[in-house]
Order: structure tokens, then sequence, then C-alpha cells
């Protein structure tokens, strides 16, 4: 199954739906984040010890992006956005460290995310990767 590989220097604008006949959308050979993508985060009880988390769960959820006119396979395409970990805790996903330099690729204007990105929770102050793509 064939992938869609976008390399930089790149900048995609308007309405856009990507499709990858089958394989998967790659930013200069990393997967590209949709909402929906997923990782862990470590548990950070709040409030502190004795007490136990409020919600002690680790999966972290991008559930929005900023952009969304571009799409891959009509879920929209991250570049930045809002998280969530467990049922309770919003976060947000950090600017592209992967996808930089020469040959960013950009979602009008904004470099996407990928595989690797790192997500801050807020309450907590944790951060974590994201380590799935959330393309099928």
């Amino acid at each position: 199954m064939p992938d869609l590989e976008l390399k930089g220097p790149l900048d995609l604008n308007g309405n856009l739906n990507l499709v990858a006949d089958g394989g998967k959308v790659l930013v200069n050979g990393i997967e590209a984040l949709v909402e929906g993508a997923e990782g862990t985060a470590p548990v950070v009880a709040i409030p502190p010890p004795p007490s136990a988390p409020a919600d002690s769960g680790t999966k972290v959820v991008v559930v929005s992006s900023l952009g969304k006119t571009v799409t891959v396979n009509n879920e929209a395409l991250v570049t930045t956005g809002m998280v969530l970990q467990g049922n309770t805790w919003p976060g947000m996903v950090l600017p592209s460290t992967q996808n930089t330099g020469a040959a960013v690729v950009n979602a009008n204007a904004l470099p996407v995310n990928v595989v690797g990105d790192r997500v801050a929770i807020f309450p907590n102050g944790g951060s974590t990767t994201i380590g799935q793509s959330g393309q099928g």
C-alpha cells in the first residue's frame, strides 16, 4: 500500500483532503498526526500525595487541531492543537520539533505535527510525545 510522502519546503493552503491510497501521509519520512492521534503520559497525582489522582488515565488523545482545512482521509491534519489526558486533563500539542528547517512542510503557514512531537498537559505540567499518528 503506497504512502503519500510530503517533502518540504511545502505550504499546503485552503481546503485540501490528502489521501494515501491505503498507506499513510508522511512528512519528510515521518507519519503526520491527525485528530485522534495518541500517546501515553506519566501519572502525576493532583492534588499531591497522599491523595490519589482524580483521574489516573495516562492515554493522551489529540482532540482538536488549530488548522482544520487540510485533512488526511477527512481527519484534520495537526498543526498544534488541543489534547486530553484521561477524561479530565487538557493540554496542548506543541509546535513541531521534528518537522523543521529548510524542508519544513506547512499547512496554512503552520508546521505539520508528526509522530514524536511533544504535548504539554496543563494542570500537572507533564509532557509526553505522541507515538501514534491516528491514521488508521
